[in-house]
């Protein structure tokens, strides 16, 4: 699967709520202002403990920039709590995604409001 797939993939499955079929490489890791989470079933297992948080929003995607095996792409995410400015480097790896860099500030009382759980 191309870049641009993988991304749209990440994408689509986030607002149906069919994040158990991300195509995820054993060893991925998730980068954000909050964290490193390594490994597949335990971003899976994060993913799981906040799926109300995490599933049924939307995206507007406003640019994408892409290479041959990443993605930056910038986007707003609006959930019933409000909107989020996000930007993410999303990279590929033999067909799968294997590294997402996250970028956004996601206050506390916000993160308690959708049942996010944030370790200090």
């Amino acid at each position: 699967m191309s870049i641009q797939d993988l991304v749209a993939t990440w994408f689509e499955f986030w607002t149906t709520g069919n994040f158990e079929d991300l195509p995820l490489a054993e060893d991925f890791t998730h980068s954000s202002p909050y964290g490193k989470v390594e490994g597949k079933e335990a971003y899976l297992n994060l993913a799981r403990a906040n799926k109300e948080a995490f599933t049924g929003n939307t995206f507007h995607i406003h640019e994408t920039i892409f290479d041959e095996y990443r993605g930056c792409i910038r986007y707003t995410m609006k959930s019933p709590t409000g909107a989020l400015e996000v930007s993410e480097w999303i990279y590929e790896t033999n067909g799968l995604i294997s590294k997402i860099i996250a970028y956004y500030n996601l206050q506390e009382e916000r993160a308690a409001g959708r049942g996010i759980k944030i370790d200090p």
